[in-house]
């Protein structure tokens, strides 16, 4: 399979979007908003299930395991409508395996970061 650049993308719903994530599935605000925690401080990746995932479900009003089962539901679904290539083109690197939720959020609010610094990188 051939790769196709990715148009320009502005927010992360229309990236979400772009990663066949739809607000259809019940991780999808849930990842919005494990993407702007991450974005606010990236140290929270560094212990997702001591930082992120309760502030998640606090927010969101659930449980830390219902965070974690609908992030890697959200992830399962981008991975198999051709995630495996969109996800290089937005970071760069090649996954062989499905990411874990800490990676994928990582790679998510990096691109976002760079979106918003106009592209350029850190």
């Amino acid at each position: 399979m051939t790769e196709t650049p990715l148009q320009p993308i502005y927010s992360l719903k229309e990236l979400l979007r772009i990663l066949h994530i739809s607000k259809a599935y019940d991780g999808y605000p849930l990842l919005v908003t494990a993407v702007e925690l991450a974005m606010e401080d990236e140290d929270r990746l560094l212990r997702v299930t001591k930082l992120l995932y309760p502030e998640i479900a606090r927010r969101h009003g659930t449980s830390t395991v219902c965070v974690q089962k609908n992030l890697r539901k959200v992830i399962a679904v981008c991975w198999e409508h051709d995630g495996k290539n969109r996800i290089k083109a937005i970071s760069g690197l090649c996954y062989e395996q499905k990411p874990t939720p800490e990676i994928f959020i990582g790679i998510l609010a990096d691109y976002m970061e760079k979106i918003q610094r106009g592209g350029k990188s850190r």
